[in-house]
């Protein structure tokens, strides 16, 4: 693991794939604008480009040597996250090397779920224990321009028609981004249980009228395709954002249901 102060390069990856950076403690976290709204059990971790970020050798392994800095940059921040959020939810998670499998989804320790997302040089990362949760999803978007072409392919007709009655291009955007980053926590949090791949148009976000007047709030959404016998058509589930500025930071939860 990369101590505290530095540099993340191509170095420093050899030095933590070969073990010859010394471990440290976990770090604590800065603290940013954003915060939790997640249910309580849940870690959260948000970290910024300012931060040293830490790798563990197995992490390092996954990298090509081609990678380039931005991509080594994301993906240590990202890492860092979910090293907090471990040891946050337990001591005996705080080394834990998180790997990947296809969809280059992070693989949890047995009993865990979670989910990272990266933007603009920030990271950041959340986790619980299974139970309570049953997926674990969030990501975080900076605003950009949106095509036509895009938003048909990501928004079903009628969140589209919802987005249309906003007035003003900046609502209008920002409301995209929101519906675009909750349907990709959505799939952060129910592809890794449920094995099935969701599209854009397999689900709906809900945004409450006047949301935009706020800087946070809660959502809800509904699924339109199975995705695993825990997860089936016409399931509807919650979650949250924040805004601040031009990002956009979403995620959602899914509960075991009471015996």
């Amino acid at each position: 693991m990369c101590p505290p102060g530095v540099t993340i390069n191509r170095e420093t990856l050899h030095a933590a794939r070969n073990g010859t950076i010394a471990p440290d403690e976990v770090m604590s976290l800065m603290e940013y604008p954003f915060s939790s709204f997640f249910p309580t059990g849940a870690a959260f971790a948000l970290l910024g480009p300012t931060h040293p970020g830490d790798l563990l050798r197995e992490e390092a392994a996954l990298l090509p040597d081609t990678v380039t800095p931005e991509r080594l940059r994301e993906f240590t921040l990202g890492r860092t996250c979910a090293h907090s959020v471990l040891a946050a939810l337990g001591p005996q998670w705080a080394r834990f090397p998180v790997l990947r499998q296809g969809e280059r989804l992070p693989v949890w320790p047995a009993g865990v779920t979670g989910a990272i997302a990266h933007a603009g040089g920030w990271a950041v990362a959340v986790a619980g224990q299974t139970p309570p949760f049953l997926g674990l999803g969030v990501d975080l978007e900076r605003r950009r321009p949106v095509s036509e072409r895009l938003w048909r392919r990501i928004l079903r007709p009628e969140e589209q028609q919802q987005a249309a009655r906003l007035t003003g291009t900046d609502s209008r955007v920002m409301d995209f981004l929101l519906r675009f980053s909750v349907k990709e926590s959505i799939f952060k949090a129910l592809y890794p249980r449920g094995g099935v791949y969701l599209g854009f148009q397999s689900a709906t976000v809900q945004v409450p009228e006047g949301a935009w007047e706020q800087d946070q709030g809660e959502l809800r959404w509904k699924l339109h395709q199975e995705c695993g016998p825990d997860f089936p058509a016409g399931m509807e589930g919650v979650g949250g954002f924040q805004r601040r500025g031009e990002w956009v930071l979403a995620g959602v939860w899914v509960l075991s249901r009471p015996v």
